[in-house]
């Protein structure tokens, strides 16, 4: 006799399976709970975590809180407050409507919630492990809800198995917290890691909650949008295109004051920037949507970031023209280039002071193939230039043969950069110069050679940073004024876990509060101006998910392409003459420290072809 095979799943097994695509990680508890003390009109919500959520995961609020009976019942799967027929889905304005994240949460964790009703005299306190209820009691406490979820996982382990590291799960929880708080400027948040209070942000306007969340130096980086159709209505505001970045970190889209992710929508805002600003870079943005609830259906994915919009063509085309307006009205204009060093930018013209004509020094005893000559280099003030381009060839030979591709054509030693005294060699030409300002090119008999400038000035900073590391022999330059630099929470803490080798290179600061860098000395081969793009630059690339053992070259690095001489600085013939002669002393002539190409040969034979000889 066959057996039936088919079974109805116990609810706890159920819960555990549903947890699965509602629950991720930590930052999705975090997400669940705050968004339901924002439906539950809450005028304070408190966050508070420990080890990144693994072990608590808490929301205080004053909201309206629950009934005995309610408080029980949102815990059984589908049980929501927000939808009681079909047509519901479709006019949808709160946050969480599903009805599963309660009862998923439950199901792989330790819940404890007390909440009350402002009209009740006493609260209610339930207690659930695994699904199951294992107390609800009469207890005294404030209006509102507080609900712990301890051991994330704890009945899962294979699922705690695969989560990350602490630095990684907080990031996570403090993006989930970042939305929310976006959304809702006038609800006062707070967020408390291991007992150390992150955010305390008070009622405000979204300007001000922009910059409380992104660090004080936006206030003056932002510009605002604004329209208003039968469509869309759309607000928020953008990022100058001068202080964008390479990476997306800091673009926000809110559908109904819900976070969403739309590559269309995106697309819009990227095309609105392309005459303004490069393509490696990307636009910081806070915007809204507002539509209505009809015309979106949110209803698609477990996290509800992802959205079907019925008049999708006419809303892009709707936001790409405000931000275009708003980008002309507002005078953004695009910058000549993103790289240049700052040092080299034209002053404002001070009309109360007399115009003076300048003045031309001239040496005319300057003989640039003159062995005796020492060049003062701008921006290479430890320069040694003592040996010529011919000895410092013959010394990285073996290196540049070893690294240069298979195909590398034939040339001899003396066709690259004779000896500089030597100028009627009558077998080469052994002047440089400069294209486009970004390559560096000299004639060799067997073609041309062509140095990328940037990246030779990566390799030659690489080498020193390392040099200085392995030696512990920090140069410092003391600034005049100490330099303070702000970060978000998450930043300061990356920063602060990699302090001994800032200092190994160079860097002589303090700490100042919570989120505050204070600095008295930087590294001779960085300017001060640099400081806190730089590290800003280096708290969101250090973020990411990188081994500790590749963590210290990772940040050589990103200070050796911060500090190069940047793609489109003009360098005159003592600049180029250094940077070629360092180049041809370091460790690797051919290729930076994150193996991109620096040099390349063109063949003569290969110009030849070009014009078919």
């Amino acid at each position: 006799m066959n057996k039936d095979l088919i079974n109805i799943l116990p609810d706890n097994i159920a819960n555990q399976i549903a947890a699965g695509e509602v629950i991720q990680r930590p930052a999705s508890v975090v997400k669940e709970l705050i968004e339901n003390s924002v439906d539950a009109g809450s005028s304070s919500i408190h966050l508070i975590l420990k080890q990144a959520g693994k072990n608590l995961i808490q929301v205080v609020d004053d909201g309206k809180g629950m009934s005995p009976t309610d408080a029980r019942i949102c815990f059984e799967r589908h049980a929501t407050s927000k939808i009681l027929k079909s047509e519901d889905l479709f006019k949808i304005n709160t946050k969480g409507f599903r009805g599963e994240a309660m009862a998923a949460i439950s199901s792989i964790a330790q819940v404890d919630l007390c909440t009350k009703r402002p009209e009740d005299i006493v609260g209610t306190q339930i207690k659930i492990i695994g699904s199951e209820i294992t107390d609800q009691l009469e207890i005294s406490c404030k209006k509102g809800s507080n609900i712990s979820v301890k051991n994330l996982f704890f009945n899962t382990p294979a699922r705690r198995k695969f989560l990350k590291s602490n630095a990684v799960e907080l990031k996570h929880c403090l993006t989930e917290f970042h939305r929310v708080a976006l959304t809702h400027p006038e609800i006062e948040m707070i967020f408390t890691h291991n007992d150390d209070e992150m955010y305390r942000l008070p009622k405000s306007s979204l300007k001000q909650r922009i910059v409380h969340i992104l660090g004080k130096n936006y206030a003056e980086y932002l510009f605002p949008i604004s329209t208003d159709t039968d469509v869309v209505s759309i607000s928020g505001y953008l990022v100058k295109p001068e202080h964008a970045k390479k990476t997306r970190g800091e673009q926000y889209f809110f559908i109904n004051k819900r976070f969403i992710k739309n590559a269309y929508l995106n697309h819009a805002v990227s095309s609105s920037f392309e005459d303004v600003l490069p393509k490696t870079y990307f636009p910081g943005y806070v915007i809204f949507l507002e539509v209505e609830p009809s015309m979106i259906d949110i209803n698609i994915h477990p996290t509800k970031t992802e959205v079907k919009f019925e008049n999708e063509q006419i809303i892009y085309s709707i936001l790409k023209s405000t931000l275009k307006k708003s980008i002309a009205q507002y005078g953004v204009m695009p910058s000549i280039d993103f790289d240049q060093e700052s040092s080299f930018n034209v002053p404002l013209i001070d009309r109360k002071k007399p115009l003076v004509e300048p003045t031309i020094s001239t040496n005319e005893n300057f003989n640039p193939f003159e062995k005796s000559v020492q060049p003062e280099i701008i921006r290479e003030r430890s320069l040694n230039n003592d040996n010529n381009w011919e000895n410092l060839y013959e010394i990285n030979q073996a290196r540049f043969e070893a690294n240069s591709p298979v195909n590398k054509p034939e040339f001899k030693q003396e066709e690259i950069f004779v000896n500089s005294n030597s100028d009627k060699a009558e077998n080469t030409n052994s002047e440089i110069f400069q294209i486009h300002n970004k390559y560096i090119v000299s004639q060799l008999k067997s073609g041309v050679i062509i140095i990328h400038q940037q990246r030779a000035h990566e390799r030659i900073l690489y080498d020193k940073f390392l040099k200085r590391k392995k030696s512990n022999s920090r140069v410092t330059q003391q600034l005049l004024f100490p330099e303070s630099v702000d970060l978000k929470n998450e930043q300061f803490s990356i920063i602060e876990n990699n302090l001994s080798l800032l200092k190994e290179i160079g860097f002589d600061f303090e700490i100042f509060g919570k989120k505050t860098f204070i600095f008295r000395g930087i590294p001779t081969d960085i300017e001060v101006n640099e400081l806190p793009k730089l590290i800003d630059d280096l708290a969101n690339n250090l973020g990411q998910n990188i081994p500790p053992e590749e963590r210290d070259d990772k940040m050589l690095i990103l200070l050796s392409k911060q500090s190069s001489v940047k793609t489109g600085t003009k360098l005159i013939q003592e600049e180029m003459h250094s940077i070629i002669d360092r180049l041809f002393a370091s460790s690797n002539s051919e290729f930076t420290a994150d193996k991109k190409k620096i040099i390349h040969i063109l063949p003569k034979n290969n110009l030849d072809k070009l014009f078919n000889e």
